[in-house]
């Protein structure tokens, strides 16, 4: 294989493997099967689930990329570029799946007809910035973004510590949708959801970082990696 093919042959088999767990699971827990009132359709039942894995995968390709390139590669080098480069397309696809996950729960939280008239467009105004989940949604969407742009223009080791520390905060909101503000000990919870978030995100970023740069690295350079 060429070293090109290396690179995308790992996140695809990843993303792949993932889909399908993902199809398997829904289909055989119901998690997709249609409600009796208010259901919005079969594209909101399967296609949130799927943005929402993507935001997770993707949010590993970026985070934990970066985190680890700071700590095992030298600023400047053909690696550390490569690393950054993959961080970017990782906080590209973030930025996608995350706007279209806030579309989808909209979607599947109201279920609005959806037009090109001010009424629908009243709406998703008000639920991105009046309500939580939406105002998350909206954050989530654009710091990834501003991410994806930082990712690709910077490459000292200062200013990837940073983008690092931004692109960390930025997985912050998503862990405070994991558990309602009412339950006991609230608070403890949501901050070990948002650490074991970061942590998953370190851990697998880590791993896709491996495969993105083995194609440009000598054998005992990635042993020491």
């Amino acid at each position: 294989m060429t070293p090109r093919v290396l690179r995308v042959a790992g996140p695809a088999i990843l993303g792949g493997v993932a889909l399908i767990a993902l199809v398997g699971a829904l289909w055989f827990g119901g998690g997709a099967a249609q409600i009796p009132l208010g259901d919005a359709g079969p594209v909101v039942r399967w296609g949130l689930p799927v943005t929402k894995l993507v935001v997770n995968l993707a949010a590993a390709g970026m985070v934990g990329v970066l985190v680890t390139a700071l700590f095992t590669l030298r600023a400047g080098e053909r690696e550390f570029d490569v690393a950054l480069d993959t961080a970017s397309i990782s906080a590209a696809l973030f930025t996608v799946a995350a706007g279209a996950t806030g579309f989808l729960t909209l979607l599947s939280v109201f279920n609005p007809a959806i037009d090109a008239g001010p009424q629908f467009g009243a709406q998703l105004g008000r639920f991105l910035v009046e309500l939580e989940v939406g105002r998350t949604w909206l954050i989530t969407t654009v710091a990834g973004a501003a991410l994806t742009v930082l990712t690709f223009a910077v490459r000292s080791w200062v200013g990837t510590l940073l983008v690092a520390l931004v692109a960390v905060a930025s997985l912050v909101p998503m862990g405070t949708q994991g558990h309602s503000g009412d339950d006991a000990f609230h608070h403890e919870a949501m901050m070990a959801l948002i650490l074991h978030i970061i942590g998953a995100a370190v851990w697998l970023g880590g791993l896709l970082l491996l495969v993105a740069i083995r194609p440009v690295l000598h054998r005992q350079r990635i042993a020491d990696v």
